[in-house]
Parts: structure tokens; sequence; C-alpha cells
């Protein structure tokens, strides 16, 4: 048993959760960012960043495989579809889970008073014996 337990808990430990994907962030206009005027500091990090930022957006379109801006556009346009497709599902699924909840708490309203009216109706029979 306690070898068992063992074996589990390396097994556990061993078990890696999968990774996140790091979103690309967004590139920062300097012109229009109030912060840049607020402070110094600031306006030295925002090209750093925005460097990185394009970088990173380099990397991602070569990484999968687009090299044209028509390419590029295919990908926005099917990343869109696609999440219009997933937000029709949610909604779907939503409403869904609404209804199975509204149901449960008719169910639920239902075996409340029945388990009432049965004791109800048992009190009934058992005065009409005597």
């Amino acid at each position: 048993m306690e070898e068992r337990l063992r074996e589990r808990i390396t097994e556990n430990q061993t078990i890696k959760p999968p990774s996140v994907k790091k979103r690309i962030r967004n590139v920062i206009n300097m012109n229009t960012n109030i912060k840049v005027k607020e402070s110094k500091c600031y306006e030295y990090w925002i090209p750093k960043h925005n460097l990185h930022t394009m970088a990173e957006s380099a990397i991602y379109i070569r990484e999968h495989g687009i090299k044209s801006v028509n390419q590029l556009d295919e990908y926005i346009q099917k990343a869109a579809d696609e999440s219009q497709n997933i937000q029709k599902k949610i909604k779907a699924i939503d409403k869904e889970m609404q209804m199975y909840s509204t149901t449960m708490k008719k169910v639920h309203t239902v075996k409340k008073y029945r388990a009432h009216a049965t004791r109800n109706i048992s009190l009934i029979h058992l005065t009409m014996h005597f």
C-alpha cells in the first residue's frame, strides 16, 4: 500500500502541466499614450517593449509559414471565423445550461412539495382511522 502511494506521488511530480501559450502583446503608440508624457522611465521603456513585441510578431509569422500579406490576411480571417464560431457555440451552450438550470429548479420544487404532500396525506390517512 505504501509503495503504491509513493509511486503515485512520484508520478504526480513528474507530470508537467501543459505550457500556457503566451499572447503577442500590442505595440504602444508613443504619440498618443498619456503615460509617456508623465513618466520619463515609461518613455525609455516603450521603445524596448515595442521592439520586443515586433520581434515576437515576426517570429510568430515565420513559425506559421506566412510569407505574404495575402497569407496573413487569410490567416487573420480564418482566426476571426473560428473565433466567431466558438462564440456561437458558447452562446448555444450557455442557453442550454440556462434551460437545464430552470428545469433543475422546477424539479427541486416538485420534490420539495411532493415530500410535504406525501407526509400530509399519510397524516390524513392516520387521522381517518381513529
